[in-house]
């Protein structure tokens, strides 16, 4: 009986050390032809290295590019059905980098930073007179998405080196949103600047997938072209300035 007992754990260390093996040196890209369905929108090309460490030369949202992406994750993770690492995200527009914690239906980011083109927001503000210039600095202490979701998130989102260009062209202070959760499933975000010619203040709000803001945006001062730009920013108010609004839906990220 002792006998069997020792070839039967001998056996069972051995399938353990096959798999952790066979695992280690799966190739990145035989991992995603089966993880493919599951990760839809998201699409990668150009994939090497392994299932723990490796890099895609190009990944892609929705059908939209957005650059090279690296990843390193932690072996022993898989053990809970987790994936925990770290991702870089490098683009002509576009970097980042995060820490995170996956499972099926749920991630966890304990810090990341982006910065991108602030002209991606002009689809959401919907300004097609003016073209946003300058760069968002994203910084998050915490981010949960369920379901493909946004849950909660903790953090700064700053416009740098700030302006718009096109029928009227301006350029003003960074512009500074900070980011808390007051409860499952709401975000609050509020929005301040950091001096100079324009001022704005207002409130950003997310719930579940429905988003709306409200921003006051004025001139301190004597600044003529960021007045006339101002003319085609949301509705004019009393005192000169201009209160946008923004609403929408967000897209479900898986």
């Amino acid at each position: 009986m002792k006998k069997l007992l020792g070839w039967l754990l001998a056996l069972i260390v051995f399938v353990v050390l096959f798999v952790v093996i066979v695992a280690a040196t799966l190739p990145a890209a035989t991992a995603y032809r089966y993880a493919e369905p599951h990760l839809q929108p998201l699409r990668l090309q150009g994939i090497d290295g392994s299932l723990w460490n490796g890099r895609a030369t190009q990944a892609s949202v929705y059908a939209m590019p957005i650059g090279e992406v690296r990843w390193a994750l932690e072996p022993w993770a898989a053990a809970r059905l987790h994936a925990r690492g770290e991702a870089a995200l490098s683009g002509r527009s576009l970097q980042a980098s995060a820490r995170f914690d996956a499972t099926r239906d749920r991630l966890v980011v304990d810090s990341a930073s982006a910065m991108l083109p602030a002209s991606v927001l002009t689809p959401a503000l919907d300004i097609p007179s003016l073209v946003l210039l300058g760069d968002l600095d994203l910084k998050l202490d915490a981010l949960e998405l369920r379901a493909g979701m946004l849950q909660t998130a903790t953090g700064t989102l700053t416009w740098r080196n700030a302006g718009v260009s096109g029928a009227a062209e301006a350029r003003f202070s960074d512009i500074v949103v900070r980011f808390t959760s007051p409860r499952d499933g709401v975000i609050e975000g509020l929005v301040s600047d950091s001096g100079g010619a324009l001022s704005a203040n207002g409130r950003v709000l997310i719930e579940r997938e429905r988003f709306n803001a409200e921003v006051k945006l004025g001139v301190r001062g004597n600044d003529p072209q960021l007045a006339e730009a101002l003319m085609y920013i949301g509705e004019r108010t009393p005192d000169g300035g201009s209160l946008l609004r923004v609403e929408g839906t967000l897209r479900r990220l898986f």
